[in-house]
């Protein structure tokens, strides 16, 4: 926060109450800044922002990271003396993510992926296109947004 600000709000039903940005609140105080963004959101109902409260920290844990990918870009801003710290990951993780035993792995080990999302109006036609594209030979998985 203290070095690039804060870029999301903390969001709060019309009685000022967190529905979003507990943590963002709580290392706003932390780092002594006073003043946060905030979204007012009006109208929901108790289940709704008990819901979207549950939805918001369970986005966070299904997210991952591509090892490949990552590990290209932390070796990257270390090669470029980017204080990696800054990053938020553990000794650990950032040893996990940038050697394989043996230190920082150079960026020619980095692999491209290449992407294609498709869009699908139903489970059903999601289901049929993921065993189209697998008995065609291609690659892929499922998301749900």
């Amino acid at each position: 926060m203290l070095k690039w600000g804060i870029d999301q709000p903390i969001v709060v039903d019309e009685k000022g109450v967190i529905l979003k940005g507990h943590g963002r609140r709580l290392a706003a105080f932390r780092a002594g800044i006073t003043k946060v963004p905030v979204v007012v959101m009006r109208g929901l109902s108790d289940d709704d922002k008990r819901g979207l409260r549950i939805a918001d920290n369970q986005v966070a844990l299904l997210s991952g990271w591509e090892p490949e990918l990552i590990k290209f870009e932390i070796t990257e801003l270390q090669s470029h003396g980017f204080e990696v710290p800054l990053l938020g990951f553990s000794e650990k993780e950032l040893m996990k993510f940038t050697s394989d035993g043996g230190g920082p792995q150079p960026a020619a080990d980095f692999k491209a992926m290449f992407q294609v999302l498709i869009e699908c109006e139903s489970e059903a036609e999601q289901l049929r296109v993921i065993e189209k594209l697998t008995k065609d030979g291609i690659k892929c998985r499922a998301l749900i947004a």
